[in-house]
């Protein structure tokens, strides 16, 4: 069997998991880490998102959104434990303010977790501007303690979504029969788990 038959009788009639391929490992880490966390004490924002609102119990929960809310403009003063921010910085024109906000959202001692796609096509929504290796990613948030960079993809995930995107303009739904094998040369998404310096307690300084 050639390999585009493959992809078509897997494709069909199976249904899927949970979740896009490619997103699979992100969520998976996003939640071993909240797992650790006293998130009951602790109040959530997520940018431009609202997967995480019941993934578990939290004191409070807000989302911040475009154009109400501009990662480079921004007006909000509050500050939150949980800062969270999935699959938005590659439509930001500016990252390097962006970044700043986001840090800026965490309390003192506050964690901050940020996903960004690498290997996949282009998806204007209403612009795409960026794709950040593990080390970029890094980078732009060197001014936190980084606790996690992690990347996930493999070659098949890359040219399945590749395909499927371009042929119906949708992403690949996880399948049972899927691998989940990572390949950190060829990843399809990225991410970033820090810590804002100060605070003495995981859910950061209250008075700030």
């Amino acid at each position: 069997m050639g390999a585009r038959a493959l992809v078509r009788k897997l494709l069909e009639g199976t249904p899927y998991k949970s979740a896009h391929w490619i997103r699979n490992a992100e969520v998976d880490a996003i939640r071993r880490f909240l797992s650790q966390l006293p998130t009951d004490t602790m109040d959530l924002v997520e940018v431009s998102g609202t997967q995480w609102r019941h993934e578990a119990t939290w004191q409070s929960w807000t989302e911040l959104d475009y154009p109400e809310f501009d990662l480079t403009a921004p007006d909000h003063e509050r500050r939150y434990d949980v800062v969270i921010c999935c699959h938005v910085l590659e439509h930001v024109a500016d990252p390097w303010r962006a970044a700043r906000t986001l840090e800026d959202l965490c309390r003192p001692g506050g964690w901050l977790i940020v996903v960004t796609p690498f290997l996949i096509k282009i998806h204007r929504t209403p612009a795409d501007y960026w794709r950040f290796t593990p080390d970029g990613l890094a980078r732009l948030f060197d001014g936190m303690e980084i606790v996690e960079l992690g990347s996930w993809g493999n070659a098949w995930a890359v040219a399945a979504n590749l395909r499927i995107f371009i042929a119906e303009r949708r992403w690949v739904r996880w399948l049972d029969r899927w691998t989940m094998r990572n390949n950190p040369a060829t990843p399809t998404s990225v991410w970033v788990i820090a810590r804002r310096p100060g605070g003495d307690h995981p859910g950061g300084d209250r008075n700030c």
